[in-house]
């Protein structure tokens, strides 16, 4: 049995989006599998429900693991949609969201904060913080994040005890006009940019204080403007469908 999906790049981020419900573990895996697949960070499926506005959707990690959130997938998904405004319906969350000039836009909605006990780094500056926004990260702030090799600190940190759950790890390092961010992401490793993570990052910062509610978050990638507001952090920035195919 043939599958029909498209694949599609927000910030280098890459994604297999499907139509349809969930498969299972080892055919998530084929999909995600750069050799023997199609390649990919997540795979995305989505249905349409009977409220024409509303969008359901899945994100897998490339191991086959569900995550509860992604936002890079979320405008990816929302670039394929083209609607001015639809909602995404996750595993935790409503994501508002529009589309406009090749501009997606998602509202991830508000985070939650607790500081976290773990090793510092050399040249970290306070705490560790994990920081939910709709799916689980632990953030540190640093003053020079080229010193960081976050290839090696994820894994040493995505299981940590504090959480029931594997986490998405980040570093980021403020400047005056944009925050520099590295993230490992749980079960697809580093993948250059991640979405939840600039908007968990963003919403740390803003509520420590140490950045205006307005700032552009710079990955390896490419950058995201996120605003920080009383209804929830928004995130802007392209996604591109690259090709479509069918997969067996």
């Amino acid at each position: 049995m043939s599958i029909s999906f498209l694949k599609a790049q927000a910030l280098g981020n890459d994604f297999v989006i499907i139509e349809g419900s969930p498969l299972n573990l080892e055919k998530i895996q084929h999909i995600a599998d750069r050799r023997s697949g199609i390649g990919c960070d997540q795979v995305v499926f989505f249905q349409h429900t009977s409220d024409k506005d509303i969008i359901e959707v899945q994100f897998f990690n490339a191991d086959g693991t569900a995550a509860e959130a992604c936002g890079n997938g979320s405008r990816a998904l929302v670039t394929l949609l083209n609607r001015p405004t639809v909602i995404l319906r996750t595993k935790t969350r409503h994501l508002h969201c529009t589309y406009s000039n090749g501009v997606a836009v998602v509202n991830m909605g508000h985070v939650s904060i607790a500081d976290v006990e773990a090793q510092l780094l050399p040249n970290q500056i306070g705490l560790w913080s994990g920081v939910d926004v709709g799916n689980p990260h632990l953030i540190g702030f640093v003053e020079d994040i080229k010193r960081v090799d976050i290839s090696t600190l994820g894994p040493l940190l995505e299981t940590h005890p504090t959480f029931p759950q594997r986490v998405n790890v980040s570093v980021a390092q403020i400047q005056s006009e944009m925050i520099l961010l590295k993230t490992w992401e749980r079960g697809a490793g580093y993948t250059g940019a991640c979405g939840t993570a600039a908007c968990a990052t963003m919403g740390l910062a803003y509520a420590k204080g140490l950045i205006s509610d307005k700032m552009i978050i710079s990955q390896a990638g490419g950058n995201l403007l996120i605003t920080s507001t009383d209804h929830g952090i928004w995130m802007a920035g392209p996604a591109t469908i690259v090709f479509k195919g069918e997969i067996f």
